[in-house]
């Protein structure tokens, strides 16, 4: 995540681990 999105990776990680 914090390789492909590197602006949204905290949301984007919080969406997964949700």
């Amino acid at each position: 995540v914090l390789a492909v999105k590197p602006i949204p990776s905290i949301r984007d990680d919080a969406m997964l681990l949700q």
